[in-house]
């Protein structure tokens, strides 16, 4: 193979490498020791109820879509809110931090940023939001209460508890939670065993 071809493969196939590790270096590493800060707040914040309330966020969302709503709302409060981007580099930007939190993140972790990223860009967390809609502390939240609360933070205006679509989104939530997966209730299990 000639130098040149040599050299123009190097550079075709370096340039993009080169050029998203600079972004991610850029975009998303000075944000990653407030991102496991926020994430282990969220934890504690949900600590007496994340054996039920895991499980219950999987059935409303999936895995990935509570890594995606996690990653979508820390990357709004910490970045977007204070310098604001065009439409393509808002995601641009959602997707490299999706992707990132992959190699900085468990489930676990992640499920802490969504507890305290949801609906407040993650300056509340949910407990703030349980004595918002429904009046008490996480605590003393039944299974029901959790899942009406799931429901709450896919759509505040359209899931507003007591509401018909309220309900019907939480028995939704529930009848999940307890058919759709047995993976849900291993994590939830090793979870409780390795409680933090």
């Amino acid at each position: 193979m000639p130098r040149w071809l040599k050299r123009a493969t190097i550079l075709v196939i370096g340039a993009p490498i080169l050029g998203v590790a600079v972004w991610y270096s850029v975009s998303f590493l000075p944000y990653l020791g407030e991102l496991k800060e926020i994430s282990s707040r969220g934890r504690a914040s949900v600590k007496d109820v994340e054996s039920v309330l895991y499980p219950l966020a999987v059935a409303s969302e999936s895995k990935e879509g509570l890594r995606s709503y996690a990653a979508r709302q820390a990357y709004y409060s910490l970045v977007y809110e204070k310098n604001p981007v065009r439409m393509f580099a808002w995601h641009a930007n959602n997707l490299l931090w999706y992707s990132a939190t992959f190699f900085h993140f468990n489930d676990q972790e992640t499920f802490g940023i969504w507890a305290q990223c949801a609906l407040s860009g993650c300056g509340q967390g949910l407990n703030e939001i349980a004595q918002r809609y429904f009046g008490k502390e996480l605590v003393s939240f039944s299974e029901r209460e959790l899942a009406g609360l799931v429901a709450v933070v896919r759509s505040p205006t359209r899931f507003a508890p007591g509401t018909e679509a309220g309900e019907k989104r939480t028995n939704e939530i529930l009848e999940r939670a307890k058919t759709h997966n047995t993976a849900i209730n291993a994590d939830s299990e090793r979870w409780g065993s390795h409680g933090s």
